[in-house]
């Protein structure tokens, strides 16, 4: 069983190593929130974050999953963005499981 407590304290680990990894690689952006998503047999943490230098996307996706994948089964996705009014990014989210046994 995954306490309320172990959900706390999993978010915000994830929140704060993501962003020192984050400021280490100079990007601008930091992660705000990790939802929390609770089913009958798993407990769910989805995420994202944004990554403007493109020549730090390799170390930094690294970095991330090795972040995200240290609490559980996770699956990372990868798109560039290409927005009207801002310079383009990549943008990284997260779908991580853990089961309540």
């Amino acid at each position: 069983m995954v306490s309320n407590e172990e959900k706390k304290e999993i978010r915000e680990n994830i929140i704060s190593k993501t962003n020192k990894l984050l400021e280490e690689n100079n990007e601008p952006y930091r992660m705000d929130e990790v939802s929390i998503l609770n089913t009958k047999d798993s407990v769910g943490f989805i995420g994202s974050i944004r990554i403007h230098d493109s020549e730090k996307l390799k170390v930094i996706k690294k970095g991330f999953t090795k972040i995200i994948k240290s609490y559980g089964d996770a699956t990372i996705k990868e798109r560039h963005v290409v927005p009207c009014c801002e310079l383009p990014y990549d943008y990284l989210s997260f779908n991580m499981k853990k089961s309540k046994d």
